[in-house]
């Protein structure tokens, strides 16, 4: 990867407090993290991913480090140093690989996110992701959000609004990304090696990350887990208070 390429990405700050930087997932963008409302206790630099709500980068390296050193970049236009991090799935693979290359940030939370790569079978699936964006983005979009949520029909608005928001984004940036993660390594070393500071927010029914296979992977690692019931890969939307409990018990 060529440093050089990185580009310094769309943000917002919201807030007061000590710093709180907040990296959305995979199709999402800033809007996501408004149910939480932690700008009442911290000062949220929220940071468009590249291809990503108004995040519009011109030279697209489909690679995690790629998104992590704009996210460097980002942060060091910011003259920021001193501050906490929450990754949201896509955002979570970032902000590991954000720590282990720049230094890590005080403390990190993997909110519905992992640190193990894609098995053969996921690889696989993140190809025919490209495949099928490449010849019908909105097919792809209606399929794959839904998932995300324990029960959709419940979050309909919500549901709409991502749906919305995700098909105003270029399909070459969709499968960028896709490949991103497809080809991304395990940080299982990161987590041990900062045990302390990473923390895992587990949702009990998230499809896309099993908590069966959460605890596969995390045995012999110290970091802490909580684990929330009845929630899908989307938390901060089915159980927004229990997250932002959690979220600033784990900060505090």
């Amino acid at each position: 990867m060529n440093k050089d390429k990185s580009e310094i990405l769309h943000y917002s700050i919201e807030g007061t407090g000590p710093n709180l930087v907040l990296i959305h997932g995979f199709l999402e963008s800033n809007t996501m993290w408004e149910p939480l409302l932690l700008g009442e206790y911290y000062t949220c630099i929220k940071i468009e991913l590249p291809g990503h709500g108004d995040s519009k980068v011109e030279n697209f390296e489909a690679s995690i480090p790629f998104m992590a050193s704009c996210i460097n970049a980002t942060l060091e236009s910011l003259k920021i140093k001193e501050f906490d991090m929450i990754g949201h799935s896509l955002g979570g693979y970032v902000l590991l690989e954000y720590a282990q290359t720049y230094g890590l940030a005080q403390k990190i939370i993997l909110l519905h996110s992992n640190f193990w790569e894609d098995d053969k079978q996921k690889k696989i699936n993140r190809q025919r992701v490209a495949d099928i964006v490449i010849k019908n983005k909105n097919l792809f979009l209606n399929e794959a959000l839904p998932g995300l949520f324990l029960n959709p029909k419940k979050h309909f608005t919500v549901l709409n609004n991502l749906l919305a928001a995700a098909k105003k984004m270029d399909p070459k940036d969709i499968i960028s990304s896709s490949i991103a993660m497809q080809q991304r390594k395990s940080h299982k070393n990161t987590l041990a090696q900062f045990s302390d500071k990473i923390f895992i927010i587990q949702g009990e029914k998230d499809k896309l990350v099993p908590l069966a296979k959460m605890k596969e992977m995390t045995l012999g690692l110290k970091n802490k887990m909580i684990i929330i019931p009845g929630v899908g890969h989307m938390g901060q939307h089915e159980k927004p208070s229990i997250v932002r409990e959690e979220i600033l018990n784990f900060l505090e």
